[in-house]
C-alpha cells in the first residue's frame, strides 16, 4: 500500500516527515492485512491522506502507525466491506451423456453455476463449462473420476473473485473468530 496524498488540497504532505509518512503507510499496511472481516486481507484499496495535524515535533512512529491504522481499520467499517471467494473456470470432458449428467450434479453440488455455453456435444463427447468456488473444489476431481469410471478429464483456471452470500460470510466470519 502506498498513502497518496490528496491533490485537491494544496498542504496536504506538507511539513510531514518523511519517517512519519513511513509510519502512516506501515499503519494502512498493518490494517489492510488484517481486514475488519475475520481478520483476512483487503485488496484493490487507495488510502489517500487528506490533513495530517500534529502536536509537537517528537512523535513516535509507532503511535503514528497505529494511528493510521485505527483510522483505516475504522473507515473500512463504515465502507461495509465483504468478502469474496476465488472462482474456478471448469471444463470437464466426458465421454457419455450418463456421465455429463453425474457430473453436472456433481458440479450443482458444489455451488458450480453452468456457463452460458452450458454443455457442448461433439460427436461422443461431453464438454461441460463452469464456473465453481475454490472452496468446493476439495475432492472434486477424485469424484469425478470415480463417477466416470475415468472417463473424464479436468481443466481448471482462475476466474476472479466473486461476491459471498450474507449467510455464507457469517458462517465464515463466526468460523475464524
Amino acid at each position: 500500500v502506498v498513502v497518496l496524498l490528496d491533490d485537491n488540497n494544496e498542504y496536504a504532505g506538507v511539513g510531514i516527515h518523511e519517517n512519519w509518512l513511513n509510519a502512516i503507510n506501515e499503519g494502512c499496511c498493518n490494517a489492510l492485512c488484517t481486514g475488519p472481516l475475520a481478520g483476512f486481507t483487503v485488496y484493490d484499496i487507495a488510502v489517500i491522506l487528506t490533513d495530517f495535524v500534529a502536536s509537537g515535533k517528537r512523535l513516535s512512529p509507532a503511535l503514528i502507525s497505529a494511528t493510521a491504522s485505527k483510522c483505516v481499520t475504522e473507515a473500512l467499517q463504515k465502507a461495509g466491506t465483504h468478502l469474496l471467494e476465488p472462482i474456478m473456470n471448469a471444463e470437464i470432458v466426458t465421454t457419455s451423456k450418463k456421465h455429463a449428467d453425474m457430473t453436472l450434479q456433481e458440479v450443482y453440488r458444489r455451488r458450480g453455476i453452468v456457463s452460458n455455453c452450458g454443455i457442448e456435444c461433439i460427436g461422443d463427447t461431453y464438454v461441460i463449462r463452469c464456473i465453481m468456488p475454490l472452496a468446493e473444489l476439495q475432492g472434486f476431481s477424485k469424484n469425478i473420476r470415480i463417477i466416470t469410471s475415468g472417463h473424464a478429464s479436468i481443466h481448471l483456471e482462475i476466474g476472479g473473485y466473486q461476491d459471498i452470500s450474507e449467510q455464507k460470510q457469517k458462517e465464515i466470519t463466526k468460523r475464524n473468530r
